[in-house]
């Protein structure tokens, strides 16, 4: 295996405190930071023209809704005060889905399984970016210009279960294993912590558990489990 194939800087797991400061934190706005900044230059270009198309609608509508997320994003970091609680999850990954999606070049797939109103106990908004992570990380992964992630959602019993997948060139067993060890990456212009960022929201502030099921040139799925019960 080739020397780049295996760029990592550390193998310890973080403590809770990264999640709210340093890097962990500049990456989990990283995402939709990044489209933010696209979505903005190009609504702003749009609003000089009349009419407005479809799409030129739509690449606004996001730009706004980035705007909020991220502005949210912001005024949680600063609060003193907790914002742990129960949250709707089926909304929470709508508007995640909707956040990401850009036609043409990205298609997301939603199939939730879930009532409207079922909650989970954590917070909204590091959950969303544990999922944007995941997400984008499918994204990236695939080599075709066009690509799909597929989403599945269901609860069994006291637990919620998300599915992630793409058609990917997939993992061999041991990138499979490094992923989600924190600066781990096999991308140029990758950073190494997404998933690990993601395994630790996922895992440390939310009870639940990230694993990841891969294969060489057969995609990759991504298994979320969180309880349902706190």
């Amino acid at each position: 295996m080739r020397s780049q194939h295996l760029m990592y800087l550390s193998s310890k797991s973080p403590t809770f405190s990264h999640l709210t400061s340093g890097i962990f934190f500049t990456h989990a706005v990283n995402t939709p930071l990044t489209n933010l900044s696209i979505n903005l230059d190009q609504a702003l270009a749009l609003l000089a023209t009349k009419p407005h198309t479809q799409q030129e609608h739509q690449i606004i509508y996001q730009a706004l809704l980035l705007a909020k997320h991220l502005r949210s994003l912001m005024l949680q970091r600063s609060s003193t005060k907790s914002r742990v609680g129960k949250f709707i999850v089926k909304a929470a990954i709508q508007e995640v889905v909707i956040r990401l999606q850009q036609p043409p070049r990205r298609s997301i797939i939603s199939a939730l399984f879930i009532d409207d109103d079922t909650r989970l106990f954590g917070d909204a908004y590091y959950f969303q970016e544990a999922l944007s992570c995941v997400i984008t990380n499918a994204f990236q992964a695939s080599r075709k210009r066009r690509t799909k992630v597929v989403i599945t959602t269901f609860t069994l019993r006291d637990k919620l279960t998300i599915y992630v997948s793409d058609a990917g060139p997939g993992m061999d067993w041991l990138t499979m294993r490094l992923a989600t060890i924190k600066g781990f990456t096999n991308r140029k212009q990758g950073t190494g912590y997404g998933l690990s960022f993601a395994k630790n929201v996922i895992e440390e502030y939310h009870h639940g558990k990230l694993q990841l099921i891969s294969s060489a040139d057969m995609g990759t799925l991504v298994i979320i489990q969180l309880p349902l019960k706190r």
